[in-house]
């Protein structure tokens, strides 16, 4: 599904200037996920060549490929779940699992509207903030 991951620290000015060590450290680097769109499934998709496009305000701010996640987005999932099997946890059927960000934070203020579209018929998310 298309979905953005909303980035939050206690941390004042944190975007560009902490370390994502610091971010994992303040246990508090996401303040919510946006869904949209609908379940679509991996198959007939190439994940490694589905792009984003993201836009701020109507202006483009960034864009990505799934290659960026570690080759294919699939592969940071799976690393995933091996890792919680290495300590006898599993993934749960209906969890929702981010695979890895395709662009970088951007502060957003009230009345900023974001939007990623994906390719591939993936579909878009959007948000106004408030």
């Amino acid at each position: 599904m298309p979905s953005v991951e909303l980035g939050d620290s206690r941390m004042r000015d944190w975007i560009g200037r902490a370390a994502a060590a610091d971010i994992l450290a303040d246990s508090c680097g996401n303040a919510g996920i946006i869904v949209g769109g609908e379940l679509h499934s991996i198959r007939g998709f190439d994940l490694r060549y589905t792009g984003m496009v993201v836009e701020k305000n109507g202006e483009l701010i960034a864009t990505g490929a799934m290659g960026a996640v570690m080759g294919n987005p699939a592969q940071s999932v799976a690393w995933l779940a091996n890792k919680l099997a290495s300590f006898e946890l599993g993934l749960e059927e209906g969890e929702l699992v981010l695979s890895g960000a395709l662009t970088g934070a951007e502060r957003m203020q009230a009345g900023d509207v974001l939007k990623a579209t994906f390719g591939g018929g993936l579909g878009g998310v959007g948000v106004k903030f408030m």
